[in-house]
């Protein structure tokens, strides 16, 4: 098997964003590795509750920020994420950047979690219908 067949894998998965809004991903689980999530380990339980405590503080004292926008724009091939006007916000470093830093991470939180074997079924489909479970 290639690595290319690998790589080009995509799962779709919805980032809840609370308050019953969600929006949805298509991203390649493949591309998310354990060195990359390593640097994350501080928005390992990420949920739209608990997203704006101290999230923005600790992406400008650590530069989470840059390497959260370049694993998302890595991973993330689509999306349905639109600004106000209802142009489709496009997955690069420099419309990422406009993105506020608390959907960035809920969009990782919502990768790790679909992208995890589910214990029950040793598959990597969710036990609920719920992504943020």
């Amino acid at each position: 098997m290639r690595l290319s067949e690998i790589f080009s894998e995509t799962k779709t998965a919805s980032v809840d964003v609370g308050e019953g809004k969600s929006f949805n991903i298509t991203y390649k689980p493949q591309m998310i590795t354990p060195e990359a999530l390593a640097r994350f380990g501080a928005l390992q339980n990420v949920s739209p509750d608990s997203v704006n405590v101290g999230i923005e503080q600790l992406a400008l004292v650590t530069g989470i920020a840059d390497a959260l926008i370049a694993m998302i724009s890595q991973c993330v091939s689509a999306w349905d994420l639109t600004y106000n006007d209802d142009t489709p916000i496009p997955i690069t470093a420099d419309h990422l950047k406009n993105v506020p830093i608390s959907i960035l991470a809920l969009t990782l939180s919502a990768m790790k979690m679909d992208a995890k074997p589910n214990p029950q079924t040793g598959s990597n489909l969710p036990a609920t219908s719920s992504m943020m479970g």
